[in-house]
C-alpha cells in the first residue's frame, strides 16, 4: 500500500546560490507532484531553504512510494539528474544527504 513520504534532501554548493536557483531546481525535479483533493498539484509539496551564507540547502518533498527507501532513491535520483542539467560545474553542487523523515498512510 502507497503511503506519502517526507524527504529532506540536503545540498551542499561550492559558492552561494540564491533561494530562486534552488526553487528552480526543486522545480525541475522529474517527480509526480501529489494531488490534492480538486486533482491538482499540491503547492506545498516541494519546500526550500537555504542557508545564510548560500553555500548550503535543503529541499524538502512529499512523496508516494510503496516504502520509504523507495521514496529516499527516487528523490535522490531526480536532484542527481536536476543538478547534472542546472547551472552548476561539475562538483560544484551535491547531495550531502537523502533522508525519509516521515509517512503519511494513504488507505
Amino acid at each position: 500500500m502507497p503511503a506519502m513520504y517526507r524527504v529532506d534532501v540536503v545540498l551542499s554548493f561550492s559558492a552561494p546560490v540564491a533561494v530562486e536557483e534552488v526553487e528552480r531546481l526543486g522545480a525541475d525535479l522529474e517527480l509526480p507532484l501529489p494531488r490534492l483533493a480538486t486533482g491538482e498539484p499540491d503547492p506545498g509539496a516541494r519546500d526550500v531553504r537555504v542557508d545564510e551564507d548560500g553555500e548550503g540547502a535543503d529541499l524538502v518533498l512529499l512523496v508516494e512510494a510503496e516504502t520509504d527507501v523507495e521514496a529516499r532513491e527516487a528523490v535522490e535520483r531526480a536532484v542527481t539528474e536536476a543538478l547534472a542539467r542546472g547551472p552548476w560545474d561539475e562538483g560544484s553542487a551535491r547531495v550531502d544527504l537523502v533522508r525519509s523523515t516521515a509517512a503519511y498512510d494513504l488507505s
